[in-house]
């Protein structure tokens, strides 16, 4: 018997058909002006954005809130950033092996050996 986290159809996780079943999850590179056109014709039929840069970035790119809220009074705008946006870490990036090890969780994990250890993946 096939455990869940090893279940695939053609390739694809049955977990990540199941979750993502009739969504659209396009990436485009948004430093380019293709890109950001491309992003710009999306916004209007588009129910959610979720976005993980470091704060202030999708202002820089030209798709903060103001303008996507503009663009689809509807959308449901997602802001994931690793510290908050304000705070003494608003302004900096955070990502998984950065708050494991800012965390103490780093520190946790491991085998024998002294000192923090992330987990394998």
């Amino acid at each position: 018997m096939v455990g869940g986290t090893e279940a695939f159809v053609s390739g694809e996780s049955v977990f990540y058909m199941l979750a993502g079943r009739n969504q659209r999850n396009p990436r485009v590179d948004l430093r380019s002006e293709e890109g950001k056109e491309i992003v710009r014709r999306l916004i209007p039929d588009t129910d959610v954005i979720v976005e993980n840069f470091k704060p202030g970035a999708m202002e820089r790119l030209g798709f903060g809130y103001g303008y996507v809220r503009e663009a689809n009074a509807e959308i449901v705008y997602c802001s994931l950033t690793g510290f908050g946006p304000t705070g003494p870490y608003g302004d900096r990036p955070g990502q998984d092996m950065l708050i494991q090890a800012l965390s103490g969780l780093a520190m946790q994990n491991g085998g024998s050996t002294p000192g923090p250890s992330l987990p394998l993946r």
